[in-house]
């Protein structure tokens, strides 16, 4: 900017000069120049000045709107992060204990269904907080378990596409069961996010044929979360998490090669994917 002011005044001063040296000239060989053309020729010069002087003053004008514009975007940046919410999910360790009355593992222990701790770690508080659970190996899973006998016996009733299963444990829409919602976590507070059932119980019926038929880890099935909420000024967030089933420590019992008892700790790998 101070380039160009000192262009255009660098150019003023040699206009100037030229006029001088132009009225110097006229008025040696023409002694009617008059007294009105210098005034014309000053007034022509003053327009000049004048007209750089607004073009200064509109590129400082501009200059300063852009520094406002920035000022602006940082200090909106600034609020963001200060009221922003940011979820954290983690697990703990949980036991299949053989059922005999189920003739297969019991994944709900001492009446306390697994969960996932929710807990927001961010500066602002999380509102509006919509969670789903995205099972896409549900149809695999059920087809697989009912390929043995024992599959069949246990799942009375499952049609791929309509969201619905029964057990030998009870049934229900799967639907209700992969959705929650809750309308506010605080800062550093923590939510406890029940694991659904038709996962916990399919799970559980894959654990029983990865014990009885000595089966590769890889078959329990993952399962997904997606969280959506939103920060005090209504923007939306969107996360979503891997759980993925560790190799299970198990103790067991067979008698007249069968099993008969069994204890397994279950863990999970929890990976945020987005």
């Amino acid at each position: 900017m101070k380039t160009y002011v000192r262009e255009a005044i660098i150019v003023s001063l040699v206009i100037i000069i030229l006029v001088l040296v132009l009225i110097l000239l006229e008025s040696i060989n023409d002694i009617s120049f008059s007294f009105i053309n210098i005034l014309e020729t000053a007034a022509s010069l003053g327009t000049l000045l004048a007209a750089i002087a607004a073009w200064k003053s509109a590129s400082a004008a501009k200059s300063s709107a852009r520094i406002t514009s920035k000022q602006l975007d940082e200090m909106q940046q600034a609020r963001k992060s200060q009221i922003k919410p940011d979820i954290y999910v983690s697990s703990q360790d949980y036991k299949i204990i053989f059922n005999p009355d189920r003739g297969f593992g019991d994944f709900t222990y001492k009446e306390v269904q697994p969960f996932l701790s929710i807990t927001n770690i961010g500066q602002g508080h999380a509102k509006t907080l919509n969670f789903k659970w995205i099972y896409e190996s549900i149809d695999k899973d059920v087809e697989f378990i009912r390929s043995y006998e024992f599959g069949k016996e246990y799942i009375k009733i499952y049609e791929p596409g309509k969201l619905f299963i029964a057990t030998e444990s009870g049934s229900g829409p799967l639907d209700d069961d992969l959705n929650s919602f809750t309308p506010l976590i605080l800062r550093d507070q923590q939510f406890n996010l029940s694991i659904p059932f038709s996962y916990l119980e399919i799970f559980s019926l894959k654990h029983h044929l990865f014990l009885t038929h000595d089966l590769k880890k890889e078959i329990l099935p993952n399962i997904s979360l997606e969280v959506r909420f939103r920060d005090a000024d209504a923007n939306e967030y969107k996360k979503q998490f891997l759980i993925t089933p560790k190799q299970p420590n198990y103790t067991s019992n067979i008698q007249d090669n069968k099993l008969v008892d069994y204890t397994s700790l279950i863990s999970f790998s929890i990976n945020e994917v987005r």
